[in-house]
């Protein structure tokens, strides 16, 4: 070995310890790296997650609600289209009926033939045909079209109202007043086997219902069908109520979220309609 030479195997250790000291280098860098990085990271606010989260909430029960009333606008679309065609099927069969089958059609009774809103009407005591007009107990048209009925048994009144629409008939007297107008009767109010009677087109058309008849076979249809708007209502109505419903218990959640953080953190924390018994009088 010349002199001035060391050893091959020294070399080789000192080599091995800048390594090992490298690497220890490195791992110490690296995991002081990564504890900063945890300390720069953003720490959410348990309170503020539920707020986040009641929020992402209430935008899915809108979102729900928005998508349950366009079903039901679609489903009364289809509703009424249906309603048009079973309508024009109808037109088109009683074209095609012979004179002996309209007669028969006709000669059903009243209240067989009478529908008011696409519906049959229950009566205790049927309606009947007098001097050309149908009269109709005023208790089975009035709640038929959703309107009141009072009975005052002094003067013999008869008052019908519904909406901004209010119908006064004396019995016996041969007009009515709706809205203070005056408008003379065909046929006048009268007590038929202990019911008041009406003339049922007169108070229809006063409450503004159209009132149709099928000359082909006598029917009668008072107003118009309702049933898909009243389910699109309905169906619009239970949305509303479930959005609403949703909104308030995810509200809830989140104070309550926000509420128990606080407290884990110590950081304690410390809103006249008649019954239908007076029209039942025995001149009703």
């Amino acid at each position: 070995m010349r002199r001035g030479e060391k050893p091959a195997g020294g070399d080789r250790a000192g080599e091995r310890m800048k390594k090992k000291a490298l690497v220890t280098l490195l791992v110490t860098v690296f995991l002081l790296a990564s504890v900063a990085v945890a300390s720069a990271a953003p720490q959410f606010d348990p309170k503020e997650k539920g707020k986040i989260q009641a929020e992402l909430e209430r935008e899915r029960a809108k979102a729900q609600a928005e998508l349950e009333r366009e079903r039901a606008k679609i489903q009364a679309e289809l509703e009424r289209e249906k309603a048009k065609l079973e309508e024009k099927i109808k037109k088109a069969e009683r074209k095609a009926l012979t004179a002996e089958e309209k007669a028969m059609l006709k000669a059903r009774k009243v209240e067989e033939r009478l529908t008011v809103k696409g519906r049959n009407l229950n009566f205790d005591v049927p309606p009947v045909i007098k001097d050309g007009r149908t009269l109709i107990p005023v208790r089975a048209i009035s709640e038929g079209l959703g309107a009141t009925v009072e009975w005052d048994a002094a003067t013999k009144t008869i008052t019908i109202s519904r909406g901004d629409v209010t119908i006064k008939l004396v019995m016996g007297e041969q007009e009515m007043e709706v809205n203070g107008q005056i408008i003379v009767l065909d046929v006048p109010a009268q007590a038929i086997s202990n019911r008041t009677f009406v003339p049922l087109r007169f108070i229809s058309v006063a409450l503004g219902e159209k009132v149709a008849y099928d000359d082909e076979t006598g029917d009668i249809a008072i107003g118009e069908e309702e049933a898909a708007e009243e389910d699109e209502e309905e169906a619009e109505e239970a949305a509303e109520q479930d959005e609403q419903t949703t909104t308030s218990d995810q509200t809830t959640t989140g104070d309550q979220t926000g509420s128990d953080a606080a407290t884990e953190g110590g950081e304690g924390e410390t809103g006249t309609e008649s019954d239908g018994n007076t029209a039942e009088q025995p001149t009703q």
